[in-house]
């Protein structure tokens, strides 16, 4: 397989893979589910910076980022409240400034969560496959 179809492929799996996980943590967003979906995110941002890096003047990586960007940066925060849970939950603390904090992060999670929902919901996964790429991918020797 040539190096241009290989470089496109690998975008589109990358992409199909994100709105899979987008579509799992907007029904549930449990901890695994962020987690995935934020890895899926950074791949995608390493390709569109891979793509910049080999066509500086002819690709806005910005343009291409910028659709998940505020999901990224949603998920993030459920993310940092999710592992605050769980690492003060492991540790089985019983004083009232504990049971306020949980309260406190709870809240935070579900506050995030709504957040995330409505950055998800303004998606558009045609945004993400504008046609530049794909013919940037094919000047690839």
């Amino acid at each position: 397989m040539s190096n241009k179809k290989y470089l496109f492929r690998y975008y589109k799996n990358e992409i199909k893979s994100f709105v899979s996980h987008l579509t799992k943590a907007k029904n549930n967003p449990r901890e695994i589910n962020i987690h995935q979906l934020r890895i899926d995110i950074k791949r995608v941002k390493a390709f569109i910076h891979l793509v910049k890096m080999l066509f500086p003047k002819a690709f806005n990586s910005k343009a291409y980022y910028a659709p998940i960007k505020n999901i990224f940066k949603s998920a993030g925060q459920i993310r940092e409240v999710q592992i605050n849970l769980k690492y003060l939950n492991s540790y089985k603390l019983s004083s009232s400034l504990v049971f306020q904090y949980l309260k406190f992060l709870k809240e935070g999670e579900k506050k995030y969560s709504k957040d995330f929902k409505k950055a998800a919901v303004r998606f558009k996964i045609s945004d993400l496959y504008k046609q530049k790429i794909e013919n940037l991918c094919s000047e690839i020797s």
